[in-house]
């Protein structure tokens, strides 16, 4: 969806290729590194195993990155695959770390194929599959912690665990609660969607999961936010902004990393388009316009509502949205909603048909990440312009002024 600027290029820092490359900078998200961190140095921690999720956009691939990056930093192999063939992609990068540090041909214990013959296990990876199930992938992991005795362990991030197929997650979940009982260090971090913990641990094989950590991720915190847009700025000094406008830029990403994304891109993109080769050259530093910024809130805003906020709503279904609707009718000017008996009444009073209970659709927005709690009967959203979408849908919505020194929520 986005072009990718030359490398050679200053302002190149601002431009993404598309909704799921990988920003160039990470900020926030300590408290989820932390927990990483126990985990790889510690073989008691909790945190061996656990989910990230949260919605499009929140910041979950950078993340799973980072914590990949800091398995690396202390010794560790690092396999990073997404949902697709995820087991087979685990196999193929084990075996290839195995074979770089080995010089032999056969870089796996033998194992005897269902014709007779004999093979190592990556070798026989293909013909084997559909006969040894989780065997596969448990022998290979098996092998690759012992034969790598110079590194502490093995950690498998595995990204959009949403779409994991059924094998595949018995397979891995199979594969690392048998290593882990033979004494082996092995890490397993999944993100994906909400309710990706709800989906996955359910399969049969994978209840050990049930009893893993899930880290769902919120928005960044005003401090955080502020501090990215200014670092972001200070790498590219050929654009200059004042204070009011970083936080004006904060204020209207409201800690969503994918729209701080967003808004660093478009204004990239217009002050290139203003100055093009210039920049840098004739041209030392171009103030950033009111205009501007006015125009580039408005495109970041446009492409989040595509790409996040309609794939949300369309997935709540006629029901729930109407719920969702009602929800912000009650809203106040600090972004509070009542989910409680006023919603009942209101959605009664509407509809002439019965519907499930408030609370079942309290809940499942809660488990979206649409929204969260924010006290007995109430809730505030974690999405923000959920009611401008909303509005746009043509819902009789009425978009309510949010006090400027709430966080997080509609403005």
């Amino acid at each position: 969806k986005f072009f990718l600027k030359s490398l050679e290029n200053p302002l190149t820092l601002f431009s993404w290729s598309s909704f799921s490359a990988i920003p160039t900078m990470f900020f926030g998200r300590a408290k989820y590194l932390e927990a990483a961190i126990q985990g790889l140095e510690n073989p008691q921690s909790p945190y061996r195993a656990f989910f990230l999720v949260g919605t499009r956009g929140s910041g979950k691939t950078v993340l799973l990155h980072h914590i990949a990056d800091l398995a690396r930093e202390r010794d560790w192999v690092s396999c990073e695959v997404h949902s697709s063939h995820a087991a087979e992609r685990i196999g193929s990068q084990l075996g290839e770390a195995i074979s770089r540090k080995r010089s032999k041909v056969s870089i796996a214990p033998k194992i005897t194929l269902p014709d007779g013959t004999s093979a190592s296990i990556f070798e026989a990876e293909h013909e084997t599959r559909g006969n040894l199930g989780h065997r596969f992938l448990s022998e290979t992991l098996q092998s690759a912690c012992k034969s790598l005795k110079r590194k502490k362990g093995v950690l498998i991030a595995i990204d959009e665990v949403q779409k994991l197929s059924e094998e595949d997650a018995v397979e891995i979940s199979n594969a690392v609660q048998s290593a882990k009982t033979q004494g082996f260090d092995v890490m397993l971090v999944m993100a994906g969607l909400p309710r990706s913990k709800e989906r996955i641990s359910s399969f049969g094989g994978c209840t050990f999961l049930k009893r893993t950590k899930e880290f769902v991720l919120k928005p960044l915190t005003r401090t955080e936010t502020k501090e990215a847009f200014r670092s972001l700025f200070a790498k590219v000094p050929e654009i200059a902004v004042s204070t009011d406008q970083i936080d004006d830029m904060a204020h209207f990403s409201q800690g969503h990393p994918y729209l701080i994304q967003l808004v660093g891109h478009y204004i990239y993109e217009r002050i290139d388009k203003l100055c093009g080769e210039e920049l840098g050259k004739t041209i030392k530093a171009v103030p950033l316009g009111e205009a501007e910024l006015a125009s580039s809130k408005d495109e970041a805003y446009q492409t989040y509502r595509e790409d996040v906020l309609v794939p949300v709503l369309d997935e709540l279904g006629e029901a729930t949205t109407a719920y969702l609707a009602m929800l912000v009718s009650t809203m106040n000017e600090h972004g509070i909603m009542e989910s409680g008996k006023a919603t009942a009444g209101a959605m009664s009073a509407a509809s002439s048909t019965k519907t499930a209970s408030t609370s079942y659709f309290r809940d499942r927005l809660i488990k979206l990440c649409v929204v969260q709690s924010a006290g007995r009967g109430k809730v505030k959203f974690l999405l923000p312009y959920i009611p401008r979408a909303l509005a746009e849908k043509e819902l009789e919505i009425n978009i309510v002024d949010i006090d400027e020194d709430d966080w997080d929520l509609e403005v």
